[in-house]
């Protein structure tokens, strides 16, 4: 009877272990998943904002540059005006 006991608890003891093991190597596994994907949602979201900044940069390049274009106009209609006289 102490050789069948030692033996289940030796055998219960042993497949605790592996089962530990594994729960905590698919554990790992799934943190490494998920840290995988967080960096790729980072990354993206890092390029989307790159992009939006790059495109209100450039909007704004394209107001900045039709308004001096519109001033240039304008000082050049006044001259003009003056000089016809």
């Amino acid at each position: 009877m102490r050789k069948a006991t030692s033996w289940g608890l030796g055998g219960f003891l042993g497949v605790s272990v592996v089962v530990f093991e594994g729960c905590h190597y698919q554990r790992e596994r799934a943190k490494e998943r998920i840290k995988l994907i967080q960096e790729a949602l980072d990354k993206k979201a890092k390029e989307k904002a790159r992009q939006q900044f790059l495109g209100e940069k450039a909007l704004r390049d394209m107001a900045a540059e039709a308004k001096h274009k519109e001033e240039k106009l304008k000082s050049d209609r006044s001259k003009w005006f003056w000089q016809r006289g």
